[in-house]
């Protein structure tokens, strides 16, 4: 979520109508307009095409089902929903369908969103300038950029921690194993076999 904020998603390299090299760092939403300068809002003078626009959105979209990932695992470890959904056998089995289906969908969701903002490395971040004295060069990936990729490999292992987390905790509470408890799940999804017809 912070790589979406930060200023120093990617850094680009070039040099000024006198030789001179200089570096740029940009953000999605904020960033340099010149060399040494403070990070700010673009202006107008900042190109953003599709791709840059396309980043954004998916930045916003990770943001918001990471933060709905959050809450849910809080809401399963609350004690009351522990207290009320752990007694019974068939509100445990609705507690792991729960992890199982909606919280490792909204993981996989965060994941894959978070993944697409690195389309702003392929963007006009690393082509805009507001003077034509700076020619861009070499547009690496920053600070922000290495904390998009992190942050997508660990929504990919938070689908499955998730899972096994509830699992765990459905075990020490009905004094089930963790296997047993995955085995009913398993069983559940089977088709329940037919009677043969008596002749």
């Amino acid at each position: 979520m912070a790589s979406s904020r930060v200023c120093n998603y990617i850094q680009i390299l070039g040099t000024d109508a006198t030789g001179a090299q200089f570096s740029l760092q940009r953000g999605l939403w904020v960033g340099q307009s010149q060399p040494g300068g403070v990070c700010t809002d673009y202006d107008e003078k900042i190109v953003i095409n599709r791709r840059w626009t396309s980043a954004r959105a998916m930045g916003i979209l990770a943001h918001i089902f990471g933060v709905a990932l959050v809450a849910g695992s809080v809401a399963i470890l609350a004690p009351k929903v522990q207290k009320g959904c752990l007694k019974k056998k068939r509100k445990r089995r609705g507690l792991r369908i729960f992890a199982k289906s909606t919280l490792q969908a909204i993981a996989f969701k965060a994941c894959l969103f978070q993944g697409l903002t690195l389309l702003f490395l392929t963007s006009s971040a690393c082509t805009s300038m507001v003077s034509q004295d700076f020619v861009p060069g070499a547009c690496l990936i920053s600070q922000g950029g290495k904390l998009a990729i992190s942050a997508t490999v660990l929504w990919f292992f938070s689908a499955f921690a998730v899972n096994h987390a509830v699992t765990t905790i459905i075990a020490q509470s009905s004094e089930e194993t963790p296997a047993k408890i995955m085995g009913e799940d398993r069983n559940s999804e089977q088709p329940m076999p037919r009677r043969q017809e008596e002749v």
